[in-house]
């Protein structure tokens, strides 16, 4: 009955997920997780080195577009439960904000 309980509460432990960064080296799944919902995005701002992914999830029940004033990163629209997947290859400080709501920012710095 021990042995039951362990293994059940080891898989719900697996199953559950968290707003955290995952890398390759962890071997999770790989890049940083922005998490867009309840008219905010998390995190706020990071620092990552070119050639990481950046994984933008919508966690709302409303369509979002982030968008760096330069546009080299245009995530176009994302639906609810959707995601948009960039590759940072660009070095600088990107500012991104919604389109559509305006007051959803964050700031990514890559670094060569």
């Amino acid at each position: 009955m021990k042995l039951s309980s362990l293994l059940l509460l080891i898989f719900l432990s697996a199953c559950q997920k968290e707003d955290r960064t995952y890398d390759e080296g962890g071997g999770q799944l790989p890049g940083q997780y922005f998490f867009i919902r309840n008219r905010s995005i998390s995190p706020n701002a990071v620092t990552l080195s070119s050639g990481n992914n950046l994984i933008f999830l919508n966690r709302s029940t409303e369509f979002h577009q982030l968008l760096s004033p330069d546009s080299i990163i245009n995530t176009g629209s994302i639906a609810p439960g959707g995601y948009y997947l960039w590759t940072g290859d660009s070095d600088g400080i990107f500012i991104l904000k919604c389109v559509f709501h305006p007051e959803e920012s964050t700031s990514i710095t890559m670094l060569p």
